[in-house]
């Protein structure tokens, strides 16, 4: 009878670790789920941003080319672009009237009036002359 109680006693020792290692295990799965999820939601609020980020840049610029088209002959404004988009390297490329703006993973293109020069990150001058807009220290 005694050998029957300690087998008894055993297995119930054995069946309560088995059961605490199975919870163990299923907690760092929902755990592991629950982390994949968060980074995928991450990625994405990141991409958005960063969209958003780009767009408002292209925006900006477009913005200042027009208001120099609408502006009477000797217009002159500066505008400053940022050197980065929060942490996000971007590029400008300009080709006649289209501006694309690119950042790490988002595109943006505006259309502009036609203007002589280039834009860049830092101040960049813009005036108006004889009916033409141009843009750049060299120019204005």
């Amino acid at each position: 009878m005694l050998l029957f109680h300690t087998a008894k006693m055993n297995f119930k020792k054995s069946q309560v670790s088995i059961e605490f290692s199975f919870l163990v295990g299923l907690a760092f799965l929902v755990l592991i789920i629950f982390l994949a999820s968060i980074s995928s939601k991450t990625k994405d609020m990141n991409r958005d941003k960063e969209q958003i980020m780009v767009t408002d840049l292209g925006y900006k610029i477009q913005s200042e080319v027009n208001l120099a088209f609408r502006a009477e002959n000797g217009y002159y404004r500066e505008f400053t672009l940022p050197d980065d988009l929060d942490g996000v390297n971007y590029s400008i490329i300009v080709n006649r009237t289209i501006v694309i703006v690119q950042g790490r993973t988002e595109d943006f293109l505006v259309t502009v009036a036609n203007f002589t020069g280039s834009i860049g990150r830092g101040t960049n001058k813009i005036c108006k002359n004889g009916d033409a807009i141009f843009i750049g220290n060299s120019y204005c």
